[in-house]
């Protein structure tokens, strides 16, 4: 009886240990499992990074002009890192002339002032535009070394109405307009001197039989220019000597003018 009950003990223990084992195993196995299910996650994020990374490196060898055109500069080089702008890209729709006036003039010009303009490949059709942006800081010279550089302000212009025949990248003459005379008189600024008063006056030849008289008419100057300035006092169809300066001791003299057929 003893030895029945001993081995039945013996059973019990056996068997507690076999299920102990069993457990261990099972969660062993679980944990292998779990590994396996996280080890697979991770790949699948890595890949899906992996791609997207392509996409966004695919996407950055793509570059996209922000508006329609034509290009008339390339700065990148094959084979070479990008270093500034890719291309430069004219729109021809919308023109911008590049001007710049001198020290003076930058005071007198006014975003909106009407300008026209003619350019060498175009003879003397002109075109109209309008001031855009007038710069307060002077453009640095061409030439550092040299002396007595004249500051000059940059002006942009955009051209309005037809554009036809203008070419990108070209040269033009331009003249701003920067105040308005409706019916004024106009003489070169060299035709200009003074009377013995001091003031504003201009060398006129005035018929006397069928010879001219030099006499100093005073006048009073009005808009000026760089090559020209509005005066009252004068009529029209007066003859007025240029250089002034230069004959200002011919007044009184008879002199004969004359005529280009």
């Amino acid at each position: 009886m003893a030895q029945a009950f001993e081995a039945k003990k013996e059973a019990a223990v056996a068997l507690e240990v076999a299920r102990l084992a069993v457990n261990q195993q099972l969660t062993t196995n679980a944990e292998a499992v779990d590994h396996a299910w996280r080890s697979m996650q991770a790949a699948q994020s890595a890949t899906g990074q992996s791609v997207s990374r392509l996409q966004v490196d695919v996407a950055a060898r793509e570059a996209r002009a922000p508006l329609s055109g034509i290009v008339v500069a390339v700065g990148a080089e094959e084979g070479k890192a990008a270093a500034g702008p890719l291309v430069t890209v004219a729109d021809p729709e919308r023109l911008v002339l590049r001007a710049t006036v001198n020290k003076v003039d930058s005071g007198k010009v006014s975003v909106g002032d009407e300008v026209t303009f003619t350019t060498p490949t175009t003879g003397g059709r002109e075109y109209r535009g309008r001031v855009l942006t007038v710069s307060t800081v002077a453009e640095p010279p061409a030439d550092p070394t040299a002396r007595d550089t004249k500051p000059a302000f940059p002006v942009e212009i955009e051209v309005t109405g037809d554009v036809e025949g203008l070419r990108i990248g070209g040269t033009a003459k331009a003249r701003i307009t920067t105040d308005k005379v409706e019916g004024a008189l106009a003489v070169p600024r060299d035709a200009l001197t003074e009377d013995d008063k001091g003031q504003p006056a201009v060398l006129v030849l005035r018929p006397r039989d069928k010879e001219h008289v030099v006499e100093l008419v005073p006048v009073t100057p009005g808009v000026t220019t760089d090559f020209e300035v509005t005066v009252t006092g004068l009529q029209a169809g007066d003859l007025v000597l240029n250089q002034a300066a230069t004959h200002r001791n011919a007044v009184g003299e008879v002199v004969h003018v004359e005529e280009k057929q």
